[in-house]
């Protein structure tokens, strides 16, 4: 019986039995771990929403950039971007104009981004 009140008497004493001590430990433990874990997925969840604003806003513009390289892929083609080079090269073009467009691989590396980008989009939602 003596064992059955001896945490009383230590208690009384101002002092804990073991189990109370660990289980007040491994409550303060649980607790960490637990504010540790909500630290964590706020964390994670910031992320997935800034990165959500930023895909759906990518996502929205995905239609005019289509149309924009589509045109700029037309320009290309057409000719036009080698005539206008040539004017370049034979110092036709103001030398204040930007002209980043007619660098020698500026264009084709751009259409060749765009498409890989654009690859990498569709694998990642499987075709769509």
């Amino acid at each position: 019986m003596k064992n059955d009140f001896s945490h009383i008497f230590l208690l009384y004493q101002g002092k804990e039995p073991d189990m109370a001590r660990i289980n007040r430990q491994n409550r303060r433990t649980e607790r960490d771990s637990r504010l540790e874990r909500i630290s964590r997925m706020e964390d994670r969840y910031n992320e997935v929403m800034r990165k959500l604003a930023a895909l759906e806003e990518a996502v929205a513009d995905y239609g005019h950039l289509q149309r924009e390289i589509e045109v700029l892929e037309e320009y290309m083609s057409s000719g036009l971007w080698q005539k206008d080079y040539e004017a370049d090269e034979a110092g036709e073009i103001p030398a204040d104009l930007p002209r980043g467009v007619l660098s020698e691989d500026g264009l084709y590396n751009l259409l060749e981004d765009a498409g890989r980008i654009i690859g990498q989009a569709r694998e990642v939602w499987g075709g769509r």
